[in-house]
């Protein structure tokens, strides 16, 4: 997933690539999600997450 993102990015002219790092991902909350109607966040929990600490 970081390649084909950064590969495109670079195709359109950018220089430099960040990503934001989550340290800690619940698979199942007990608090609701704050930013949706049904208080469940949008991503599932099985989602390629870009890491950027993550070796290939």
């Amino acid at each position: 997933m970081i390649r084909a993102v950064s590969t495109a990015a670079e195709t359109h002219g950018f220089a430099t690539l960040w990503c934001g790092e989550h340290v800690v991902l619940v698979d199942a909350p007990a608090s609701r999600y704050p930013y949706s109607v049904d208080g469940r966040i949008a991503v599932p929990v099985d989602t390629d997450w870009l890491d950027p600490l993550r070796l290939p």
